[in-house]
Parts: C-alpha cells; sequence; structure tokens
C-alpha cells in the first residue's frame, strides 16, 4: 500500500522529469535554426518498473537520428561537390574562349586570312603588310594569353587542392578530438547528443571535399576512411593527408601519410567530393584543351611557314612567318615584324613586286581541310573546341542541379525526421507543464494530508 512518504517521492520524481523534459523542449525550440541540430526527447520509465509505489525517471535523452539517412545524404553531399568543382572550373575556361563580343580567337583567325586576301589583292601595298602583321600579332596574343590563363587556372586549381586538403586534415582533426570527448561523456553518464551533432556536421563538411564512409564503434566513436580503404580517423588519433610535386609541377600528388611517415599516393583512389572535381579539372579538362589548342596553333605554324618559306618578300629574302610549335610561344617572325616588306607574297617564279600566288595559297588555308586527319578546317576545328566546352559545362551544370535537387529532398526529409518542429515542441511544452502543476499539486496534496496526520495524533 502506498504511504504519503511514497506519495511524496512519486511526487518529487515527477516534477523532476517534467522539469527535465521542459529542459530539453527548451532546448529543442532554442536550436530550431541551428544547423545539423537533431531533435532531443525524453524517454519516461516508472523508477524500480513498479507502477504502483514507485515514481517517474527521465532515464535517457533521445538523440532523434537515423544513421542510414544521414548516409545517403552524406554520399550525395559528396558527388555534388565533385560536379560542383566541375562545373566552377569550366566556367571559368568558358570565360577565356567567350565568343561572343566578336573580340575572340575566331574572329581574330578570320582577321588574319583576311589580311593575306587583303595582300594578295595589292602585294606592295605597304598599309596591307602593316595591317596583316598587325592582325597577327592580334592572333598571336590571343594564342598566348590563353595558354598562359589555362596554365595559370591549373596553378590556381592545383592551389585549391592544396587548400581542400589542409582542410581535410582540419576537419580529420576535429572529429578525432569529438570522438574522445564523446567517448569520455558517455563513460561519465553525460549527455553528448550535441557533440554528437557537431560531429555529424562536420562529417557532412569532409564528405563535401572527399569521398568517405563512417561507421560508428560500441564506444561510440567514429571510424572514418576514404572510400579506398585508406583510415582517415580512427578512435582519437587521424592520418593526414598531404601534397607533393609531381611529373608536372603544376599537379601535385595527393598522398596518404602512415604514422611512420610512408606516403602512399591517392590521387586516382579518390572518386568524389570537390577534391575529385578538382583533380578532374586540373589533370584531364585544362590539359585537354591545353593539347588542342597547341595543336592548333602547330599546325597553322606548320601550314603557313611551309608556304611562306617557299615564296619571297620584296627584297627577294626568304623566311619563315612564325616562330614556335605551340600556343604558348607562337610568334611572328621579328626579322618580318621590323620589316613589313620581307612578307613573302610571292613565289620565287613571279616578278615582283606584284606577285601574289604565296599570299593567295596562304590566305585559301582558311577553308583548306589541315585538321582532324583532312576532315575540317583551323576554323571548324577551333569552333569544335569551343562547343566541347560549352557541351561539358552542360553536363556538369546539369548534374550539379540534380544532385543539388537530390541533396536537399534529402536534407528536407532528414528535417522531417531529426529537425525541430516548433507546433510540436509548443505541444510537448503545455503537456509538460500541466504535468509539472499537477506534480506540484500531488506533493501539495501530501503535504496537506501529512499535516492532517500530525494534527491527529
Amino acid at each position: 500500500m502506498a504511504t504519503i512518504q511514497n506519495i511524496l517521492g512519486i511526487g518529487r520524481t515527477a516534477l523532476l522529469a517534467q522539469q527535465k523534459a521542459i529542459d530539453i523542449t527548451g532546448r529543442n525550440i532554442a536550436n530550431a535554426d541551428t544547423e545539423g541540430y537533431s531533435r532531443q526527447r525524453v524517454t519516461f520509465s516508472t523508477l524500480d518498473g513498479n507502477y504502483f509505489t514507485s515514481g517517474v525517471a527521465g532515464v535517457d535523452i533521445e538523440r532523434v537520428y537515423d544513421r542510414y539517412l544521414e548516409n545517403q545524404l552524406s554520399s550525395a553531399i559528396q558527388t555534388s561537390g565533385r560536379w560542383e568543382s566541375q562545373q566552377d572550373g569550366l566556367e571559368r575556361i568558358e570565360i577565356l574562349f567567350d565568343e561572343s563580343s566578336g573580340t575572340g580567337l575566331s574572329a581574330r583567325l578570320n582577321a588574319f586570312w583576311n589580311g593575306w586576301m587583303d595582300l594578295a589583292n595589292d602585294p606592295p601595298g605597304q598599309v596591307q603588310r602593316s595591317q596583316l602583321l598587325a592582325r597577327s600579332q592580334e592572333m598571336v596574343s590571343l594564342f598566348n594569353a590563353l595558354a598562359g590563363n589555362l596554365r595559370q587556372l591549373q596553378n590556381d586549381t592545383n592551389a585549391g587542392i592544396q587548400d581542400a586538403v589542409e582542410s581535410i586534415n582540419r576537419i580529420s582533426g576535429q572529429l578525432a578530438d569529438l570522438n574522445g570527448q564523446i567517448r569520455q561523456a558517455d563513460l561519465e553518464g553525460r549527455d553528448s547528443n550535441g557533440m554528437q551533432d557537431s560531429r555529424t556536421q562536420l562529417l557532412k563538411d569532409l564528405s563535401e571535399l572527399i569521398d568517405v564512409t563512417s561507421y560508428e564503434k560500441a564506444d561510440g566513436t567514429l571510424s572514418v576512411s576514404i572510400a579506398s580503404g585508406m583510415s582517415l580517423v580512427e578512435n582519437t588519433g587521424f592520418t593526414r593527408l598531404d601534397t607533393r610535386p609531381g611529373m608536372d609541377p603544376l599537379q601535385d600528388d595527393i598522398v596518404w601519410v602512415d604514422s611512420q611517415g610512408n606516403t602512399t599516393v591517392i590521387t586516382n583512389q579518390i572518386i568524389d567530393g570537390q577534391l575529385k572535381g578538382q583533380i578532374e579539372v586540373r589533370d584531364t579538362v585544362i590539359p585537354d584543351i591545353m593539347g588542342r589548342l597547341d595543336i592548333l596553333a602547330g599546325d597553322i605554324i606548320s601550314e603557313v611557314n611551309t608556304l611562306h618559306v617557299n615564296g619571297v618578300g620584296l627584297d627577294g629574302t626568304q623566311n619563315d612567318f612564325f616562330t614556335g610549335s605551340s600556343a604558348s610561344d607562337m610568334a611572328v617572325n621579328p626579322v618580318i615584324l621590323n620589316d613589313p616588306g620581307k612578307v613573302a607574297a610571292a613565289d620565287p617564279a613571279e616578278g615582283l613586286p606584284g606577285g601574289n600566288n604565296v599570299a593567295l595559297a596562304i590566305a585559301d588555308l582558311q577553308a583548306a581541310l589541315t585538321m582532324n586527319g583532312g576532315e575540317s578546317t583551323f576554323g571548324q576545328y577551333y569552333s569544335s573546341l569551343v562547343g566541347d566546352i560549352g557541351s561539358a559545362l552542360q553536363t556538369a551544370s546539369t548534374n550539379s542541379l540534380y544532385q543539388e535537387d537530390i541533396t536537399a529532398n534529402l536534407a528536407a526529409y532528414r528535417e522531417s525526421v531529426s529537425g525541430v518542429s516548433l507546433d510540436e515542441e509548443m505541444v510537448n511544452l503545455i503537456k509538460y507543464q500541466n504535468a509539472f502543476s499537477a506534480a506540484a499539486q500531488l506533493i501539495n496534496v501530501a503535504d496537506e494530508m501529512m499535516e492532517t496526520v500530525v494534527n491527529m495524533i
């Protein structure tokens, strides 16, 4: 049979339990807009498991959390990060090859060929020769600038990779520290839910940078590794990544450094995240574009020089029109720049100064099928290059938007599971407040009963 003392004890435990529930409700309300916060709730049970003589206890503060859903979200964030990086790099490349203003390489190529046609119409003309050299200089300067800007973009991307590696190391260290704090809190029976939320948010930040897999061990610590199997975080320790110069000075290798300082190159083992997108832009996209630009410049140099060196200038001399062999070192021969009369418009069999066979032959190169094994002109080859850049950007943009939608939908679903509903919390607050008031009233009743018993004695 319950005694007055039992009733007082029940009232006391009810007060404490409802107070704890109100505290957790307040915590939820305060963090309703906190990114990564997981809603918490108190689960109640009777003391000693006896419904008749025991009170209630808030035995556990439960973190509302779906690990499978969080893993899905992390995976989506990884892929989203990869396509975002690719899109960013390709957007910067597209700016370099912008033809909408009418001052791009396509327009300068056309002006170059037209300059030769103008010269063919008036071979001795000094104005035509000067204009041809000016147009040639403009074309060459843009080839040089495109090559230099691509190398600079590659250098910037390489620096971005170095920064990403440092961020990965920083986050890994923070995860290792939180592992230790969470394990200690669990051993001491303290609430570690807030620290677990912070750890989950850090894991998402890490996932945006690199592909990772993770699992929580029995002691509460989180084990994190790169998808290829290399460990990043284990218990309270973490393994650093580093960069070191590769064969190309603008293409650093990414290495995994073990506890003895031994390194393993993992550049090609990274399969997702911003880091993967940056590696693809640096090691594949930019080199491919640079290679094709060099082929275009090199073939123009070769084809023009082959014709020009067999022609003669107004003074009867023969010279290459261009020097160099690629977009980066392409230049108009300084000998010709210093004396426009050395531009070869005529072949040796023609009379000077009126011969124009060489000028006509070089002008005809504009329509000649010299590229892709005789399948396209210089202009078509360049248009194909620009088109491929646009196509690659469109693919990256489409995939990025698709992944953003998936990530947003998963994040919204995560909020429906783990997020805070203010309406629900307000209902809970009223419920716990009423229960607290009822518990207080129970104590008052027990106190009056005690006073009555004392007065009877």
